[in-house]
């Protein structure tokens, strides 16, 4: 049994899709997306595609993931801790918008602690062309509506539908509302679609498409 994707590179496989692995110390093997692009593995942990899949969940549906695979899914943060505990990765996002622009970020040294630390994110330097996002999110506790770790008076996970690790409250929001580009607050009270402040310099305008997905640092 594998333990990572890049080790299933190692062994040959190159067409993306889901594979069984196993993170050291899980205690069970689990499917996992592989991709395998220009001679690199990456594990995705997060897919936005259509909307088909809410992503307003409670902390325990995001700690042990949901959704399609093959699709939109949140692989779950027990998950991405274990994946993240024992290597050093790098997390890669991809975003494309409704106009055509595809832009991405990278982040060195990623990984998550565990719950006992409700899964705070840890990510190092950046470099990308959709602009730094997520840098605010550094050391900050994730949070879901049942769950308020986010340093705002107010619960920022409940008013943005969406599971992520909220400050106070976001310059990024990759787990919000499925909406179509520009959106009014005629149809929401609050910005709460899937927003990457830099590359719109707006909460306002909502992604066609993101993948969250990591690879190991070499």
């Amino acid at each position: 049994m594998c333990l990572y994707c890049h080790d299933l590179q190692k062994l040959g496989y190159d067409v993306s899709g889901v594979y069984q692995i196993k993170p050291q110390n899980a205690p069970f093997q689990d499917d996992i997306y592989c991709q395998f692009v220009n001679n690199t593995a990456y594990t995705v942990l997060q897919r936005r595609t259509d909307g088909l899949i809410n992503f307003n969940r409670r902390w325990i549906e995001y700690k042990y993931g949901f959704g399609n695979l093959y699709d939109e899914h949140w692989i779950g943060n027990e998950m991405i801790h274990r994946l993240t505990l024992q290597q050093n990765y790098i997390l890669r996002v991809d975003m494309w918008d409704w106009e055509g622009k595809q832009a991405f970020a990278e982040y060195e040294g990623f990984f998550l602690d565990g719950q006992d630390r409700d899964f705070t994110l840890h990510v190092g330097d950046y470099r990308g062309s959709a602009g730094d996002s997520l840098s605010y999110h550094n050391g900050i506790k994730f949070s879901t509506e049942d769950v308020d770790n986010d340093l705002n008076m107010r619960n920022c996970a409940a008013e943005n539908k969406a599971g992520w690790w909220f400050n106070t409250c976001y310059l990024s929001n990759l787990n919000g509302i499925y909406r179509t580009g520009w959106y009014s607050h005629s149809q929401s009270s609050f910005s709460d679609g899937i927003v990457w402040y830099t590359l719109k310099e707006s909460e306002d305008y909502s992604l066609r498409k993101v993948e969250m997905k990591i690879r190991r640092a070499t």
